[in-house]
């Protein structure tokens, strides 16, 4: 029997073995009742309904329609041991993702999104986000993060935010003076677009990486984005990718059928890669060079020290000054991406 047929007998029953021992862990420690939904095989679960989802241009359509027949605004389907909560309204969302986040706001285990270089880090318990809570150092992450953007720090990135609407409006004024009687004449699209994604580029990269515009960078990383936000917005759309569901299928040989992604992830990485480092990489060079303008990753190195205290030390296991480097690294990327990609209609 050849290597290939061998993995393709072994893919299937590692998956069904792995998803078996799940599906009994889980029901073991779980007693609560589940929102309304689709009944699933045994075992399988929704699999089809799961696949007819992952295919469609428009998978929010199906969620509605799921809600309309289950006549609720939270419903609930399962793929093989994987639930899937859906929240269908604003109600429902605020409630459960706001009031209630304490209990409720983990994020899934998104192994699509650690395969493209997303801010993603592997961890004992799978491959989980930065600022997840049970994530060794994921208390950490969050903190730094909430102390340079809570509602009173972000009163310090108020002049940066004028400068940009000044350089915004400048470029959006006619060329010429115009009366009160006059027709102004509209500016056209591209154009618009245009100056709408270097102004928020300028913004989060001055206010982030003490980046200017005299540096001539700002526009590249926003064409990056631009280049980057497919592959972010399928990536972060959760069961758009069978390995989310699956994790043992990112360590099958990529020639074998059915692993699609990891052609996917290999032809994305590179963009995010240099969209992720590229500022990171500039503000290096300008802490070496004695350059680097006040932002949020110079207060950082100045807070921290670059060395983080003994309690964080003890949370994290933190050893050195380049792991603090990394949480710094890290919560700025996360600061930059969320900017970056908040308005993509504009991408």
């Amino acid at each position: 029997m050849s290597a290939s047929v061998s993995y393709l007998l072994a893919i299937p029953i590692l998956i069904i073995v792995y998803k078996l021992c799940a599906s009994l862990v889980h029901q073991a420690s779980s007693h609560f009742p589940l929102p309304p939904g689709p009944k699933g095989v045994p075992f399988l679960g929704n699999i089809s309904y799961a696949l007819s989802i992952q295919k469609a241009s428009h998978q929010w359509a199906y969620y509605l329609e799921l809600s309309k027949k289950y006549r609720s605004d939270i419903v609930h389907f399962g793929v093989m041991g994987e639930h899937v909560i859906v929240l269908n309204s604003v109600k429902a969302t605020d409630e459960i993702l706001e009031k209630r986040s304490g209990l409720y706001s983990d994020r899934a285990l998104m192994y699509m999104s650690n395969l493209v270089g997303l801010l993603y880090i592997e961890d004992g318990a799978g491959t989980l986000p930065l600022w997840d809570i049970h994530l060794s150092g994921g208390l950490l992450h969050r903190r730094t993060f909430h102390q340079d953007f809570n509602r009173q720090a972000i009163v310090a990135y108020e002049p940066i935010m004028l400068q940009s609407c000044s350089a915004l409006l400048k470029k959006l004024a006619p060329s010429k003076q115009y009366d009160l009687t006059s027709q102004i004449p509209e500016i056209e699209h591209e154009n618009l677009d245009s100056y709408i994604r270097s102004h928020a580029g300028f913004a989060i990269l001055n206010a982030v990486y003490g980046m200017t515009t005299q540096e001539g960078k700002i526009d590249d990383y926003v064409h990056l984005a631009g280049l980057a936000a497919p592959s972010v917005v399928e990536t972060f759309n959760h069961g758009s990718f069978l390995v989310d569901f699956f994790p043992l299928l990112k360590y099958v040989p990529d020639w074998l059928p059915g692993v699609s992604f990891k052609k996917k992830a290999a032809a994305w990485a590179p963009t995010v890669s240099n969209l992720r480092d590229g500022p990171w990489e500039k503000f290096k060079s300008s802490i070496i060079s004695g350059t680097a303008a006040d932002c949020v990753a110079t207060k950082n190195f100045e807070k921290f020290n670059v060395s983080p205290t003994l309690q964080d030390r003890l949370h994290m296991n933190i050893g050195s000054e380049a792991d603090m480097e990394e949480v710094i690294k890290n919560t700025t990327g996360i600061a930059y991406f969320g900017e970056i990609f908040l308005h993509l209609d504009f991408e």
